[in-house]
């Protein structure tokens, strides 16, 4: 049975992750433009435009941040992954205060490269979602990655800060480029 999910709750928590990604990323990039009310931007999967950085598509996930979770399909129809023309993903984990900036080009590449290894040798990886949205209701297709295994082929970089000291602290890792 799929996961269930009110559609206007996880736009909610969708906006609060934006705020809380601007509010992060504005210590090192101070120029920011915010698309929440522009529809072709919305349309085009693209939330924020992060001036020395390039647009982003925020992702904000209440789950384990060891687990990286990606839609590829919505229906019938392409999934965030390919239909988003953002150039990064930013996965955010609230909870956690930590957010990953992906680059949704080499991210897209590389789920090309290892469906079917998945598919094959991970199908728990591969996850049915079922949404509703004011008597509407549809299903999407995703895939969880572990991060880590993700992070041996794709430069992810990580932003965490701290909430005691109120300021932000950003630690920039670079992942290694050796494939696993």
């Amino acid at each position: 049975m799929p996961n269930s999910f009110d559609f206007k709750a996880q736009l909610g928590i969708g906006a609060l992750g934006v705020q809380i990604a601007k509010s992060i990323l504005r210590a090192r990039y101070p120029y920011i433009t915010d698309y929440a009310e522009d529809k072709e931007m919305q349309r085009r999967g693209v939330d924020l435009y992060v001036e020395g950085l390039g647009y982003l598509e925020v992702k904000t996930d209440t789950h384990d941040p060891r687990r990286l979770f990606f839609e590829l399909a919505v229906g019938d129809k392409p999934g965030a992954v390919d239909r988003c023309s953002a150039d990064y993903f930013c996965v955010l984990y609230p909870e956690h205060r930590v957010i990953y900036l992906i680059p949704r080009p080499e991210l897209q590449k590389w789920l090309r490269e290892n469906i079917g290894w998945i598919e094959r040798k991970r199908p728990y990886w591969l996850k049915d979602t079922a949404s509703r949205n004011e008597g509407r209701r549809w299903r999407a297709t995703g895939v969880v990655i572990p991060r880590r295994l993700l992070q041996k082929d794709i430069k992810i970089a990580v932003i965490q800060w701290s909430e005691e000291d109120e300021r932000i602290t950003a630690q920039w890792k670079e992942a290694t480029n050796a494939r696993g």
